[in-house]
């Protein structure tokens, strides 16, 4: 070996020695560090001290805003350069495994970004660029100068570069995970804070049951929720159609129908929108300010009235503006709030009643209401349907909604008797119309159903409940059964089934999920819905009327029609019971199909 050969293997050795303890450096510098934007400088310098450079930058794709930004540089004198990068442009640069001239890109579409960006290129003294890639796609990219001197980038230069390139494409998407989660947790946090502060203002307020104390202690708890130090309570009188003020907190009126823009309160209460203004003409506001956030006070029957907030304050004293977070966490206490003055205002009625079978008339009424006018006449089939409550008001129901041909066929059990039972059976009966409004999806609507309810009841309440949804065309029904006694359905040879496939009762559990069947029934088949009231019917004796009585008496008369089937079970169980009063909610449902 020459002297000459031996003194440029020194040196090589020497320049890799540097480059291993540079690329050991770079990679302590990004695992030590929290933040990209503080590790990028030190990598960068470390980067140009390793190739002899004294131009170079590391960018930065923000996916979201289709930018490539810098995030480090050193020599470059514009720190604002930016570059548009369109999801194309970004496979572009995915598809480069290796450092290119940025005048001989690999392929045309960077060859027309380079000639497009020309002028920035020059700024950045780009010589090379080293796109950074993860598996997930284009995630920035190295711009570096000429070397010093003018010197030629050697083979292990741009080896070093492709190394280098590896580590910052990493740490960048480490980083990224890691500003994510952080994020999701955060946000996860913030929900939960969230859900507890409504949980304990829902317990604050949920023992009041006289309006004007409730609606004061509702407005200090959304005042004290959103930091404001003015508010208003207003509630919806029915009678004259107007909201009254029911609460105030450094209001500057009493009466509502004085202030300007009283108009657009009412408004509210036909929308059901929040109102959010932060700089809004205070002489065209209610109340006469500029910041304002108004919600709905939403009850399970209706609005009940508003909620009003102003002049949100720092700790310093100084005005904020209300935001988007204000608005929802205000207005998922307002419909607990709704709920619970609504729920007051039901209690502040009954309370007016002198007597408690006057009390128990008018709830029996309202649930009489509940119940369908007469039953759907459906073509092919015959029906007959009825429910007893074993006192003034009870816990059973059944309903029928029909639209474009097909029916919705529901029959319920409320754990319980009497006026708390019926109550739940009013939320149900709202809940099952209003989702019938929208998709006719079984499992979905037995399952919102089920949230509904374990949200509006206590929690050793619960309700059994089948949903059925018949097409008398294709004579098939699907169903969901939600933990009821299990429908049965009689062929005409005298064969028994049960429909059992769907889930638990609803109202035990926050999240529940159902599975449906489907029958295709035939001539002279009898589909029979009922409530544990039939079977559990007892004598004086305490004898129980039976499953297996129900059935044999079901099989005896299944030629005759569903009127004269739904009578013989009545009359039976008539027959049996006696003298003896009636034990529990009766619900019975015969639909046959005819022959």
């Amino acid at each position: 070996m020459s002297k000459d050969d031996y003194s440029a293997a020194v040196i090589l050795k020497e320049k890799l020695l540097y480059s291993i303890r540079s690329l050991t450096e770079i990679g302590e510098e990004l695992s030590a560090a929290e933040q990209f934007e503080s590790s990028s400088r030190a990598v960068l310098h470390l980067l140009m001290g390793t190739i002899v450079i004294s131009k170079a930058a590391i960018m930065v794709f923000d996916e979201d805003a289709n930018k490539l930004r810098i995030s480090a540089s050193r020599g470059i004198e514009d720190q604002e350069i930016t570059f548009r990068i369109s999801r194309k442009l970004a496979a572009a640069f995915h598809s480069v495994k290796e450092p290119f001239p940025v005048t001989e890109p690999p392929n045309g579409r960077l060859r027309e970004f380079f000639e497009e960006h020309k002028q920035d290129i020059e700024k950045l003294h780009s010589h090379l660029w080293v796109p950074l890639n993860v598996k997930g796609g284009f995630i920035g990219a190295i711009s570096v100068s000429k070397k010093f001197m003018g010197g030629e980038y050697e083979e292990v230069d741009l080896e070093l570069l492709s190394i280098i390139a590896q580590q910052l494409s990493i740490a960048i998407n480490t980083y990224r995970l890691i500003r994510n989660l952080k994020a999701a947790n955060f946000q996860l946090n913030r929900k939960l804070l969230e859900l507890e502060i409504l949980y304990d203002l829902g317990i604050a307020i949920g023992t009041l049951m006289e309006v004007g104390e409730l609606s004061e202690q509702i407005l200090i708890n959304a005042v004290g929720l959103t930091d404001a130090s003015t508010g208003m309570l207003a509630l919806k009188d029915e009678k004259e159609n107007r909201l009254v003020m029911a609460a105030g907190i450094n209001m500057p009126v009493d009466d509502l129908s004085e202030i300007e823009g009283h108009e657009e309160l009412h408004g509210l209460l036909e929308t059901g929108e929040p109102w959010l203004e932060n700089n809004a003409d205070p002489g065209t506001m209610p109340f006469g300010f500029s910041k304002l956030l108004i919600v709905p006070l939403q009850g399970q029957h209706g609005i009940q009235g508003l909620i009003g907030l102003a002049d949100k304050e720092s700790r310093s004293g100084e005005l904020l503006d209300f935001t988007e977070e204000d608005q929802r966490l205000l207005s998922n206490f307002g419909s607990q709030a709704g709920v619970s003055i609504e729920n007051a205002k039901f209690y502040a009625e009954s309370v007016e009643k002198e007597r408690l079978e006057r009390e128990l008339q008018v709830a029996a009424s309202i649930q009489r209401n509940l119940l369908p006018d007469s039953l759907p006449e459906i073509s092919g089939f015959q029906m007959a349907a009825t429910t007893l409550p074993s006192r003034a008001v009870g816990g059973d129901h059944y309903d029928f909604i029909r639209r474009d041909g097909e029916y919705l066929i529901a029959i319920a059990d409320v754990s319980g008797k009497g006026i708390p039972a019926a109550l739940l059976v009013s939320t149900l009966h709202a809940t099952f119309h209003a989702l019938a409004e929208g998709e006719w999806q079984l499992p979905e609507m037995v399952s919102k159903i089920s949230r509904s309810i374990y949200a509006s009841s206590l929690s050793n309440k619960f309700i059994t409940f089948v949903l059925v949804r018949l097409n008398p065309e294709q004579k098939t029904f699907h169903s969901v059964n939600a933990g009821h006694n299990y429908p049965l359905l009689i062929s005409k040879e005298g064969e028994i089934s049960t429909l059992c496939k769907g889930g638990m009762a609803l109202g035990l559990l926050p999240g529940c999920e159902y599975q449906e069947e489907e029958i295709s029934l035939s001539p002279g088949d009898i589909l029979v819905f009922y409530t544990d009231g039939v079977t559990e019917s007892f004598d004086l004796e305490e004898e129980e009327f039976s499953e297996e009585r129900f059935r044999n008496l079901l099989l005896e008369n299944r030629h005759r029609s569903a009127q004269e089937i739904f009578d013989a079970v009545l009359e039976d169980i008539k027959v049996f019971v006696g003298e003896a009063p009636q034990h529990d909610d009766l619900t019975l449902i015969v639909i046959k199909v005819a022959e």
